[in-house]
């Protein structure tokens, strides 16, 4: 077979380009410090991933669009998981005004509680929309 996709470009070059986005989103995540570079690299790898499953569909099997089906699922799961991320993050920055990773890891030593009334049962307190007020205490 024909290994030319592009006029010029062998699927040798596509696939090392998409390797070295691969290890590059990988190197990202495991040394970056910040909750959303963590994120882009993630994404980066998500994408590089989509673009092998192109090129090798595309070179396998040129008639047949599973690889491109596989990617159009992919790249809709990688949406829905970069929205649910960014929410956490602007919910977590909106209660510790920071997004490093080791500000979040201190959240796991504090714990939730509710002053307790004279007969031993927990008090919830209430304000105009009845939301509950939950206290923090550190360990």
């Amino acid at each position: 077979k024909n290994n030319i996709m592009i006029c010029g470009v062998s699927i040798y070059e596509l696939l090392t380009v998409t390797s070295i986005l691969f290890f590059i989103g990988v190197y990202g995540f495991i040394t970056r410090k910040n909750l959303i570079s963590i994120l882009i690299s993630i994404e980066l790898i998500l994408n590089a991933s989509v673009i092998n499953f192109v090129v090798i569909n595309k070179y396998l099997y040129p008639d047949m669009l599973q690889g491109v089906l596989f990617s159009i699922f992919i790249i809709a799961v990688a949406a829905a998981e970069t929205a649910l991320v960014v929410s956490i993050i602007i919910n977590l920055y909106r209660q510790i005004s920071s997004v490093e990773v080791k500000d979040v890891e201190t959240m796991k030593y504090w714990k939730v509680w509710s002053p307790k009334t004279e007969d031993g049962s927990l008090k919830q307190e209430r304000i105009k929309h009845k939301r509950t007020y939950i206290y923090f205490e550190k360990q």
